[in-house]
């Protein structure tokens, strides 16, 4: 496997039947509406995530008659048509819940509340739980995964040498989807994480075409931290359209991430960063599109978490993915997407608290793996009992305000780009 960077644009999202995908949703006092993210195809992310209508209505009613009352709604799943779609579904009250990246939760989540029984809480949205997912195994045995752990150029090229060297150690021995996933991914029960991060992959024939143009001889494995920076800046610079971005400004993985990576990084000024943005011809889709994209070398470039490429339901097409791309880079941690719910919707504390619980319990069932592995959530992390649930919320955003500093400020200067 080669390497190399940079960042993607591919394809809009494939539409299907209007009842199963909203631009803003359409609420119903008579059923309790979960709105998805478009992080895959809209068709399979629907498919995968529509047995949670008939699980959790179950877990709601049972829920309901153990406090002597009753849940009668029926459960619906969607999937938004973009990110932005699904924020302001949950803003208006047309969606109950939501999966969605902290970032859309940002744009979304209101004002804050300074006074109150809801003080410092946001008006609009509130943290349902806190997502934990299984940990990259390169992370952890190159002792990234602290909350303070920084990447700079030396640590983001000697994490994607080490990734992609247990990639290729691996990959042709993987018989199944699951052999694939547990190429990066820790099995250890005290491996899980509460972040992620946006890994940067190349096409491999693009990469070692570069790299022989260039006589950058002594290959990406070698580079030093100097070379890493220039020859990927050389690259982006000799190729302007090839370097795109997903198509949601509020996309961690997609744009956030991968804008400060290449200004904390690589040493970009914003002025420069706009020019790259704003030369993208294609924006990215559903992150197996972008994996597919760069794999095939429709775009050079893609970005995403870690493993786009493992996200395929196709076996011999996600190998496949493995052996034409590499990782060149990765940013900073993100917190976790989590689930957040509409305040317009959501009111009763102890209602609430069912809902938390029914997830927690759904979480951990095997025969629900599937559900929540589109995501990679393998666990949530709720308030302890509803009477600390507002305190619980006020923290969780604290920690949201602390760690997204950057991400929000870029997303300020991106605002109007185009």
């Amino acid at each position: 496997m080669k390497k190399l960077l940079s960042i993607i644009g591919v394809f809009g999202l494939t539409i299907t039947a209007a009842t199963s995908v909203v631009a803003c949703g359409g609420g119903s006092s008579e059923t309790f509406e979960i709105v998805f993210v478009p992080s895959n195809s809209t068709t399979t992310l629907l498919k995968t995530v529509k047995p949670l209508e008939e699980k959790l209505e179950t877990q709601l009613k049972e829920k309901a008659k153990e406090r002597n009352t009753t849940f009668n709604k029926k459960v619906k799943v969607s999937v938004s048509t973009s990110y932005e779609a699904a924020g302001q579904s949950l803003k208006a009250g047309k969606a109950d819940i939501g999966f969605v990246p902290v970032a859309t939760y940002n744009s979304y989540k209101g004002e804050l509340i300074n006074s109150g029984n809801y003080a410092g809480t946001y008006s609009n949205l509130g943290i349902l739980s806190q997502a934990s997912r299984a940990g990259i195994i390169t992370e952890f045995d190159k002792d990234i995964t602290k909350p303070n752990s920084k990447v700079d150029a030396k640590v983001s090229l000697d994490v994607a040498k080490e990734y992609n060297k247990n990639i290729l150690n691996k990959i042709e021995n993987t018989k199944s989807i699951s052999d694939i996933k547990d190429m990066y991914l820790s099995k250890e029960e005290d491996q899980t994480v509460a972040y992620y991060r946006s890994y940067i992959y190349i096409n491999n024939s693009y990469l070692l075409e570069e790299i022989e143009k260039n006589n950058w001889s002594n290959g990406f494995e070698n580079w030093t931290d100097a070379e890493y920076k220039n020859n990927i800046k050389k690259m982006i610079e000799d190729n302007g359209n090839a370097f795109a971005f997903g198509s949601s400004k509020t996309s961690s993985a997609g744009t956030l991430n991968p804008l400060l990576w290449l200004k904390n990084v690589l040493g970009y000024e914003n002025s420069e960063l706009k020019e790259i943005y704003e030369s993208t011809l294609t924006k990215q889709g559903s992150y197996p599109e972008a994996a597919k994209a760069v794999a095939n070398g429709t775009v050079k470039f893609a970005v995403g978490f870690s493993d786009i490429r493992g996200e395929l339901p196709d076996f011999a097409e996600s190998k496949d993915l493995f052996k034409k791309t590499t990782v060149i880079g990765l940013g900073e941690q993100i917190i976790n997407d989590g689930i957040v719910y509409s305040r317009k919707r959501i009111q009763d504390s102890d209602f609430l608290s069912d809902v938390r619980e029914s997830f927690v319990d759904l979480v951990k069932d095997p025969e629900n793996k599937k559900i929540f592995d589109v995501y990679n959530h393998s666990g949530y992390v709720v308030p302890k009992d509803s009477e600390n649930a507002i305190s619980w919320e006020a923290s969780q955003d604290q920690n949201i305000q602390d760690t997204t500093t950057a991400a929000e400020e870029m997303k300020a200067l991106i605002k109007d780009w185009k």
